[in-house]
């Protein structure tokens, strides 16, 4: 096996299961051009008729994204066409993925393979490359800034590396998160160990900040967090009123404090972080669960790796931290606000799930050298 691995037929054989699992999504769902992709898509072609500003309104945040897909309508591009540029920005993105797995030689050139093959094959991340929701695009942008960050060696690679970190700030708001994380790495990497803690500080005023005390983005999001909704659509107190306008998140809570108690924010809170790790839902179908259920794995493996990683004071320290913070700071996220239906929230954390699976299961297979 690990011949075959190694040999020169890997690479071929990993692009045909990619192409087939594509091939039989594209089969099942087609594309996905509805629901957050056709807001997307509105506001990309208003943005020929109207002046940017009023276009764009409260998107701002999702601008990188939305001036992506007016670049390709101002060019004359199909919508499948636009979904073909964006899988091949799609394979960019892996690619950059493979060369930060091999800098920061986190494993063999085996393990890398593998964990290529696997995120490459991950039907969850897939399913989202036939969509014009943000989730691709947005999963192949961090990949390549987040190589970017990890292996720049001069300042012409710095200021690339500024520019995409610009455009992933701007892809979607949770796109803060991982700049975050990568002011931290870049810090470490110069060896301003006590900056790094002092800023990473800084940041988190200002994210409590924004995240409390300024309006959402959209008004019709302060209902589900108001009537306590786990996951969007399904409200737990349907019976709370709350007129339509623009509130912040200390505005919502207090509503819902009023209605049913302090102790009802922290319970949900739990409630939402667990939801956001549970992929499987009630309402798929059971061959979706059955699938879905088999990436449980993953989860506890980068459970195991991070565990044992902070225990014995990995190598690879900086880049644990940096992915440790990007999943805990999604997870608050989510359990501030409430959870998507579809598990999409979490698809942008899959690539570091499957590569801290494989690094746990490397390094169970050499403590019992199997």
């Amino acid at each position: 096996m690990k011949t075959f691995i190694n040999g020169k037929y890997f690479w071929l054989s990993t692009l045909f299961t990619h192409a087939t699992i594509l091939t039989l999504l594209y089969i099942k769902f087609g594309f996905n051009f509805t629901n957050e992709a056709g807001k997307y898509i509105n506001i990309a072609q208003e943005l020929s008729f109207q002046n940017v500003s009023s276009a764009m309104q409260d998107r701002w945040f999702y601008s990188t994204f939305i001036f992506f897909l007016a670049a390709c309508f101002k060019l004359g591009v199909s919508l499948p066409v636009v979904i073909f540029i964006q899988y091949l920005f799609c394979l960019a993105g892996y690619y950059c993925f493979y060369k930060l797995i091999q800098s920061q030689n986190l494993f063999s050139e085996t393990y890398a393979r593998i964990t290529m093959f696997l995120t490459l094959n991950c039907p969850i991340i897939l399913f989202w490359q036939l969509s014009l929701f943000s989730e691709s695009f947005f999963i192949s942008l961090s990949l390549i800034c987040i190589y970017l960050v990890f292996t720049y060696q001069n300042n012409k690679q710095i200021a690339i590396a500024i520019l995409f970190c610009v455009l992933l700030l701007f892809c979607r708001p949770m796109g803060i998160l991982c700049i975050i994380g990568l002011h931290y790495v870049w810090l470490n990497n110069k060896n301003f160990n006590r900056a790094a803690l002092i800023s990473i500080g800084g940041y988190l005023v200002f994210f409590i900040i924004i995240v409390f005390f300024l309006p959402l983005h959209y008004e019709d999001a302060a209902v589900p967090i108001v009537q306590g909704s786990v996951i969007w659509g399904f409200p737990a107190y349907p019976e709370i009123f709350l007129p339509n306008g623009r509130y912040t998140l200390a505005e919502i809570y207090s509503v819902l404090v009023q209605q049913k108690g302090h102790g009802i924010i922290l319970e949900l809170f739990f409630k939402k972080c667990i939801s956001f790790f549970t992929l499987t839902r009630w309402y798929y179908s059971s061959p979706h669960n059955i699938i879905n259920a088999l990436y449980y794995l993953f989860i506890g493996g980068s459970v195991c790796a991070l565990f044992s990683s902070f225990r014995r004071k990995s190598e690879n320290r900086i880049m644990i931290n940096f992915i440790t913070m990007i999943i805990i700071s999604n997870t608050v996220l989510v359990g501030l606000f409430c959870n998507e239906w579809s598990e999409r929230y979490i698809v942008p954390l899959f690539p570091f799930f499957i590569l801290l699976s494989v690094f746990s299961a490397q390094k169970i297979r050499e403590r019992f050298r199997l």
